[in-house]
């Protein structure tokens, strides 16, 4: 499982919108 830090950056790059934490 990817870690918190990778998530972020994925999900930064595609849920810039529904991203869980807002950064």
């Amino acid at each position: 499982m990817p870690t918190i830090s990778q998530l972020v950056r994925k999900g930064r790059n595609k849920l810039t919108e529904k991203s869980k934490s807002p950064a």
